[in-house]
C-alpha cells in the first residue's frame, strides 16, 4: 500500500489553511525523539516542506527553548500543530482512535473511527478520516472556518464520539477520560504552556499507507485519496448542533418551561383519580434509568431525553416532582421544547400503546384504582413502566456502504448482549444457548437465525426525501456475521 499525497503547493496551502492554529510556533520531532516547540517565524514554509518531502526541502534552521535549555537545530523535521491558539480558538477538531501499542488500544480502531465518521455525516458536518503516522490508529478531522472556541470543538467531539466502543482488553472505552478515544483540543483554554499537539498529515517518513486520508469508494471499500480541498463548517452549524444536545443554562431552562399547562379537561372523578394517582406514582419506576437521580432545579428532577440522537450524555430534560406549578410526572425536553404528561411520555417512548393503556399502567404503578373499575392487580415493583434502556438503535440500509451497516449491526449485537447475553462464539462459529428438556445446549446460528436476531434488536429503515420507512435487515450482514464472527462475542468452550 502506498500513500496518496497532494501536490506540493496544494499540501502547503491545506496545511496552512486548515491545520495551523499558530504560525509563530510549531512542534517538531527533535533528534532526541520527543516533540519540541520551535519558533516558526520566517521558517514555516521550509519546516512544512521538510515535513512533506524530507531532504528535498530547503534546510530549516530553528531555535528552541525547553527544560534542556536553549539551542538551535536544523531539519528536515516531522511537524505538529498546537491547539488551542493564543485566542483559545481552533481551526480543527481531531478525534484520535488508539491502535495497537497504546496502553488503551481499541479492540477495533478502524470500526470505531468509521462509526464516528458516520455520526458526523448523519448530522451534516464534513469530516475526514486519516490513518495515523504510525499506521496503527486513526484520526478523524473536522475543520472550522473561521476558527471556533476550543471549548465548543471539545464539546462537539465528545458528543459525537462513539459511546459503545471497547478496548482490546475488554474494558469500555471512555472519551471523557481519554481512554481509547482522545479529543483534541484537550484544553478549553491554553492558560499556560503550548497546549496540546497533533502531528500533521502527509509526513514523508510515515510507513506506507499511514499519515494519509481515506474514504469509502463506490463499493464501500476504504481507500486512500488525495483531497484537493478540505471542507470546513461554521460556528453557526456547531452552535445549532450543540444546542440540540447540550442543556441550556438554568435560568434559560426555567424561562423555556414557562407556566405548566393544566391537565386536559376531565370528568370530576377522573380528575380526582389523576391527581391522586400522580401523587402516589413512583417516578423512578415510570421513567426508569432515564432519571439520573439528581435534582435539576426547584420542582424538577434531572432526566435524559430518550429521543436524543446521541444518548443524551449531558441530560437535557427534566421531570416535575410535584412541588412546583407543573403537574407531577410531567416531562420537559430542552431539545424539542415540548412538555408531555407522564401518560403521553409512556405512549411516545414505548411504555404503552395508547392513552388507555398508559392510564392503566399509572394505576398499577401508583396503586390507585381507576374510577368505575373493579380492583386492579398491582404488579411487583419494577414489572411496569417503560423499558429502562434507550430505544433500539436505528440502522439505515439505503444510500450507505455495506461495511458501515455491518459496523453498526455489530455494535447493536454487542449492546443487546450487554443487556442479555444471546449470541456467543465457539471456535469459528456463532452460537446460542437453548434451554432443552435436558438443560441448556449449544446450537449453531443459521443465516435465518442471525437475520431474525438483527431484526429484533435494531430498527432497520430506508430514508427517502419524504419519509423514514421501516424495513428489514440486509441479509448480506447476517451472512457476514457468520463468515466473520465478531471477536468481541463472549466465548463458549
Amino acid at each position: 500500500m502506498t500513500r496518496a499525497l497532494p501536490a506540493r503547493d496544494d499540501a502547503l496551502r491545506l496545511l496552512r489553511e486548515r491545520f495551523l492554529n499558530r504560525t509563530d510556533l510549531v512542534a517538531v520531532l527533535a533528534p532526541w525523539g520527543k516533540p519540541c516547540p520551535v519558533e516558526a517565524n520566517g521558517t514555516l514554509d521550509a519546516l512544512l516542506l521538510g515535513h512533506l518531502v524530507g531532504d528535498e526541502a530547503p534546510v530549516a534552521k530553528v531555535k528552541y527553548a525547553n527544560r534542556r535549555g536553549t539551542g538551535a537545530m536544523k531539519g528536515p523535521f516531522r511537524v505538529g500543530s498546537y491547539c488551542p491558539s493564543l485566542e483559545d480558538t481552533t481551526r480543527w477538531l481531531c478525534l484520535d482512535f488508539d491502535g495497537p501499542g497504546h496502553a488503551n488500544a481499541l479492540a477495533e480502531p478502524l470500526a470505531t473511527a468509521s462509526a464516528a465518521l458516520d455520526a458526523f455525516t448523519r448530522v451534516g458536518l464534513p469530516a475526514y478520516l486519516e490513518r495515523s503516522g504510525g499506521g496503527q490508529g486513526w484520526h478523524l478531522w473536522c475543520f472550522f472556518e473561521p476558527p471556533i472556541p476550543a471549548a465548543k470543538a471539545q464539546a462537539l467531539g465528545r458528543a459525537l464520539a462513539p459511546k459503545d466502543a471497547l478496548l482490546a482488553d475488554g474494558r469500555q472505552a471512555d472519551v471523557s477520560a481519554s481512554r481509547g478515544i482522545e479529543v483534541f483540543p484537550k484544553q478549553k483554554s491554553r492558560r499556560s504552556g503550548f497546549g496540546n499537539l497533533v502531528w500533521l498529515p502527509w509526513w514523508q517518513g510515515a510507513p506506507d499507507g499511514a499519515n494519509a486520508f481515506y474514504r469509502r469508494d463506490a463499493g464501500g471499500v476504504l481507500a486512500s485519496f488525495v483531497p484537493s480541498e478540505l471542507a470546513a463548517t461554521t460556528i453557526e452549524a456547531v452552535d445549532t448542533l450543540l444546542a440540540a444536545i447540550t442543556p441550556a443554562p438554568v435560568e434559560q431552562r426555567k424561562k423555556a418551561l414557562g407556566p405548566a399547562a393544566p391537565p386536559p379537561p376531565a370528568e370530576p372523578a377522573w380528575a380526582d383519580w389523576r391527581r391522586r394517582a400522580l401523587g402516589a406514582l413512583p417516578l423512578e419506576q415510570a421513567y426508569g434509568t432515564w432519571l439520573t437521580g439528581n435534582a435539576h432545579s426547584a420542582g424538577w428532577l434531572e432526566c435524559r431525553d430518550p429521543a436524543s440522537p446521541t444518548g443524551d450524555e449531558h441530560p437535557s430534560a427534566s421531570v416535575a416532582d410535584g412541588t412546583g406549578e407543573a403537574e407531577r410526572g410531567a416531562f420537559h425536553s430542552f431539545i424539542s421544547g415540548k412538555t408531555l404528561s407522564v401518560f403521553d411520555f409512556l405512549v411516545a417512548h414505548g411504555g404503552a400503546s395508547d392513552f388507555k393503556e398508559a392510564r392503566t399502567r399509572v394505576a398499577a404503578m401508583s396503586g390507585v384504582m381507576e374510577p368505575h373499575t373493579g380492583p386492579q392487580p398491582v404488579p411487583a415493583a419494577g414489572s411496569w413502566g417503560p423499558p429502562t434502556s434507550p430505544r433500539r438503535p436505528e440502522i439505515q440500509i439505503n444510500g450507505r456502504p455495506l461495511d458501515a451497516q455491518i459496523i453498526e449491526a455489530r455494535a447493536a449485537v454487542r449492546a443487546a448482549n450487554r443487556k442479555q447475553p444471546a449470541l456467543f462464539r465457539r471456535g469459528s462459529q456463532v452460537v446460542r444457548l437453548i434451554n432443552g428438556d435436558d438443560g441448556p445446549r449449544i446450537e449453531g446460528m443459521t443465516e435465518s437465525a442471525v437475520y431474525g436476531h438483527l431484526a429484533r434488536i435494531s430498527n432497520w429503515v430506508r430514508v427517502t426525501e419524504n419519509a423514514v420507512i421501516q424495513t428489514s435487515p440486509n441479509k448480506d450482514i447476517a451472512r457476514d456475521m457468520l463468515d466473520y464472527p465478531d471477536e468481541q462475542l463472549p466465548v463458549l468452550n
